[in-house]
């Protein structure tokens, strides 16, 4: 039986009396800290595991844990009215999640995360380009600087461009695709059921790039490969509750968290330190991407 069930229930019932704001920074504060253990330990991983097999089981882990919450919701969550739309979030899920698998083994963990933080902006400029929202010079100009940000962040020309950068990049991309999907089908679909979909129908994709290269796991891989699945099932738990209890624009600035609580990992397991280009670059980023979600909103 799962154990996030009964402390999420605790959670959430300590959390109700709160204002929405700090329940919100609460479930932010855990996403934070279980998706930035979830790097360490998937670079501990992919040390001497391929990463479409970590990937595998990042996945697996995260639905076997998050099944018990999952299957509560009875018929609704089997409930699919648009099923080819649907199936796209599981191609969605697997790029995303291996590009930044194979991203977190060779950069530092702190660079990969802070531009990851550019799924936001991308979101606004695929919008535009794709007639789904009209987007102001403002939004524009917010998503140019926040892309500026990722660029003080890499610098290149100043230094050798790591070539997973790009993968960083589609992954953040890949992401925004997931992104627009669960909004069009959020209209007509459980939020369940999309988790269910997601995770569930991207395990043949990535068990098909594993086989190529599975090796099994030895048992302090084994328990790395646990920790990933676990902590993948907590942050997404966290993030949804943080979502469901107050605006987009106000949760926003507390997903930021995850890049602190990552640099503080990283430094501890593998004496990483981000640099003040990186430390710069993120904070253009984050202002960018807090510019466009109070405007998305109307503040």
């Amino acid at each position: 039986m799962s154990i996030i069930g009964p402390l999420l229930r605790r959670s959430s019932a300590i959390l109700a009396s709160l204002p929405p704001v700090a329940a919100a920074a609460f479930w932010m504060g855990i996403c934070a800290i279980a998706f930035s253990l979830m790097a360490v330990a998937v670079r501990l991983a992919v040390a001497t595991l391929p990463a479409g097999e970590v990937t595998f089981f990042r996945n697996f882990g995260a639905l076997v844990f998050l099944a018990p919450l999952l299957v509560r919701g009875g018929r609704a969550v089997v409930r699919v009215p648009r099923p080819w739309a649907a199936a796209s979030l599981a191609l969605w899920q697997a790029i995303s999640n291996l590009c930044i698998v194979v991203a977190f083994a060779a950069m530092p963990l702190a660079d990969t995360v802070a531009i990851s933080f550019l799924t936001p902006l991308i979101v606004v400029a695929l919008a535009a380009m794709l007639g789904i929202e009209r987007v102001g010079a403002g939004r524009w100009a917010a998503t140019l600087a926040g892309f500026a940000g990722m660029l003080l962040i890499v610098r290149p020309g100043f230094q050798q461009m790591p070539p997973e950068t790009l993968l960083v990049l589609a992954s953040a991309t890949v992401t925004a695709f997931f992104s627009l999907t669960v909004r069009n089908l959020g209209r007509d679909h459980h939020p369940d059921t999309l988790v269910l979909i997601a995770l569930g129908g991207s395990l043949p994709i990535l068990g098909a790039a594993a086989l190529w290269s599975w090796r099994l796991p030895g048992p302090e891989e084994a328990v790395y490969l646990l920790a990933i699945g676990l902590a993948a099932a907590v942050g997404q738990a966290a993030m949804v509750r943080a979502y469901a209890v107050a605006e987009s624009s106000l949760v926003m600035p507390f997903a930021f968290l995850q890049l602190p609580a990552t640099a503080l990992a990283a430094y501890a397991a593998f004496d990483q330190v981000p640099d003040l280009f990186t430390c710069a670059g993120a904070l253009v980023i984050f202002a960018s991407a807090q510019f466009t979600m109070r405007r998305a909103s109307g503040k």
